[in-house]
Parts: structure tokens; sequence; C-alpha cells
């Protein structure tokens, strides 16, 4: 018990040195922490069951009850939103994937590995401005633009609008606005209280034509910026980029935390869009910690951290939690009590 506090002291101060161990041992460090950590709620969990459980057969008997979980809802096998839609969402991890420890690993570990070898480093800042702004214009914006277009159909046939379909398009509009403050759409209220007209739907067609070129100019700025970067490295040591990137670039990590093979990259969900590929681009929507899978950071208290710290600690919040139920035997008092209810 004593080496398990030991060791979950040790571990904050790690987390608190951690950017700077990290710049120091790369990612072995990395790798260590997380193991680690993760191996040490597997002991714990395994000291609950055998404290709890007096004979043999019935802890084999649980085993593969604890085990196969942790497999099969780590995030490497399934998908959590290829799961059932009834127990599943597409906009976050449901609880039951909240509750798997090696789901918090294998998430640190492979958004770490990805945003923060020595190849991306260079490049992932501009790629992620290029992802939203791709998003945003090829996906988001035409997307919107046929919603629009039967909102347009409704007002020209003198029909009432569906509800879903100017929820959908207010929601979309407020998710924009606190996206990005450049471009603002001031007729929020008058789009909501149904009462279209004609010159309302051509102002919200002029919005979205003005985000398109927004994001046309955002993609083409951060890809310019990105070649000058790109050349002036290739300029001091022409082999440099092809070195890092044939060395840290891992193509298989890289197409499954894109998301790349996916077929639809933008979905209706609940009166919202979602993107569906680019996770690791992504900022999470959900505050305190709660995200999206992949997402390279989570907030916590209001402000955005490195998932792979944020992972960590929520490991190590099972691990204090598994060993105050060791201490303080709650699991075997637990079946007491529900064997005195049987009785």
């Amino acid at each position: 018990m004593v080496l398990f506090a030991i060791s979950a002291v040790q571990a904050i101060l790690f987390v608190l040195v951690g950017n700077y161990v990290t710049g120091i041992f790369g990612h072995t460090f990395t790798y260590w922490l997380v193991l680690f950590s993760a191996w040490a709620c597997a002991n714990l969990m395994g000291l609950v069951i055998s404290d709890s459980f007096k004979s043999v057969v019935t802890i084999y008997i649980l085993i593969p009850f604890i085990v196969i979980p942790q497999l099969m809802l780590s995030g490497v096998l399934l998908r959590f939103e290829k799961i059932n839609p009834d127990i599943a969402s597409p906009a976050s991890i449901p609880f039951y994937g909240e509750m798997i420890t090696a789901r918090w690993a294998f998430e640190a570990l492979a958004v770490e590995q990805f945003v923060n070898n020595k190849y991306q480093r260079i490049v992932y800042p501009y790629d992620k401005i290029m992802s939203t702004a791709d998003f945003q214009r090829n996906y988001w914006v035409v997307e919107m633009r046929n919603k629009l277009r039967d909102l347009n159909r409704s007002a020209s046939e003198g029909k009432q609008p569906e509800p879903t379909l100017l929820n959908l398009i207010a929601n979309e509009i407020d998710r924009e606005s606190r996206r990005q403050t450049q471009v603002q759409f001031p007729f929020r209220e008058k789009l909501t209280s149904g009462g279209l007209s004609q010159g309302l739907l051509d102002e919200t067609s002029a919005f979205f034509d003005q985000l398109a070129r927004y994001y046309s100019a955002l993609y083409n700025q951060t890809s310019a910026q990105r070649d000058r970067l790109m050349l002036e490295i290739s300029s001091a040591n022409p082999d440099s980029l092809p070195m890092l990137k044939s060395r840290y670039d891992n193509h298989n990590l890289g197409n499954m935390l894109k998301n790349s093979s996916e077929t639809y990259r933008i979905i209706e969900y609940k009166d919202r869009f979602l993107q569906n590929y680019h996770q690791v681009y992504k900022y999470p929507e959900q505050s305190f910690i709660k995200a999206h899978f992949y997402a390279p950071e989570k907030k916590l208290f209001g402000k955005y951290y490195p998932t792979l710290w944020v992972n960590v600690i929520v490991i190590w919040c099972f691990n204090v939690f598994f060993f105050l139920a060791l201490y303080f035997r709650w699991l075997p008092r637990l079946l007491e009590l529900f064997q005195k209810w049987k009785k």
C-alpha cells in the first residue's frame, strides 16, 4: 500500500515537470509514464479482486470479464461511434468508454506520438489550421447552403419551415461565430423567429459566401507560410526534412488518428453538424476533460492542456480510487451488504 502511495506521489511530480523532462529524454519518458500508470491501475484492480473473493475459481472466472472490455473498448479494435447507436454518440466517447483505463492510456500515447514527434512539431500547427479551413470551406459551407436551399424552397412555397431545420442553421451559425470573430452574422434572432423574408435569406447566403472566402484565404495563407518554412529548412539542410519524415512520421498512425478512410466527412446529429475526420486536429467542444477520441487537447478548469497529461491525471484518479477501495475494503463490504439483503 505504501509503495503504491509513494508511486502516486512520484507520478504527480513527474507530470508537473513532464514538459521539461520530455524535452530531454524524448518519448521514452512519455511511454514509461503512461505504461507505469496503467500498470499501477492493473495491479490495484487485481488486489481489490483478490481481497474481495477468497475462491481462486471465482477470481479466474472474473479475469476475462475485466480484461476483455479493456481490450475491446480501448479504441484500438472498435471505434466508439460504430457501436450500437442507442448507447453511443458520434459527438463524444460514451460513458462506458470513459471507465476503461486502457482507453486513456492508448489515446495518450497515440496522440502524443503523432503530435509531438520531431517531424510533426514542424508541420502540425500549420496542418491544424489548414484542416479546419478545408473542412469549413469544402464541407460545412456546402451543407449549410443545402439547408438554406431547403429553407428557401419552403419560404417560396408558403410553407412553415421545420423547427429542426431552423434550429440546425441557428446552432451552426452560433458555433461558427464562437469559432472565429472575423465574419459574424447579426440576424440570428430574425432567422429563428420564423418570420422569413427573401432579404433575410439573401443575407444568410451572403454570410456563407463570405465565410467561404475567409476560409479559402486562411487556407492559402497558412499553406504559403508552411511552404516558406519548409523551404527555409530545406535550404539550410536539404536532407533534414526527408530524414525526419521517414524516421518519425508514422503513416498508419496518421491515417488512424485522421480517420482518412472515412467516407462521410460530415454528419448531421441532433440539430448540428459534426466533423467526422481529422479528429487529431480538432479542438474539443465539451468542457472539463470530456472530448472526442484522439482530441489533441482537453479542457480542464477552463484551459486547454495536452491530452497526454490530462489522461495521465485521469488514470491516477482511477489509481487513487482503487487504492481507497482496497484500503477501506469497499467491495467486500458491498458484497456483505448484498448477501444480507438477499437473505
